[in-house]
């Protein structure tokens, strides 16, 4: 599964956070984030799940659908 870095970007600073303040919020750790930032398409749907739920979007705004 593979997240859209730049629109996770995007609604990061919509948000006005930072890197650390959505790992809080979402609760997840920092090395999801730094996969999704790798281009990694390990993560698992909770993850994203969670990182969706913590910028109030639906989780398929951020997916990469092939």
């Amino acid at each position: 599964m593979k997240v859209n870095y730049k629109k996770l970007i995007t609604l990061i600073g919509g948000k006005c956070w930072s890197v650390r303040d959505l790992v809080n919020e979402a609760k997840i750790q920092p090395k999801a984030y730094y996969d999704i930032k790798a281009g990694k398409d390990t993560l698992n749907i909770k993850t994203v799940g969670k990182i969706a739920k913590a910028l109030e979007v639906d989780v398929t705004e951020l997916l990469i659908l092939d």
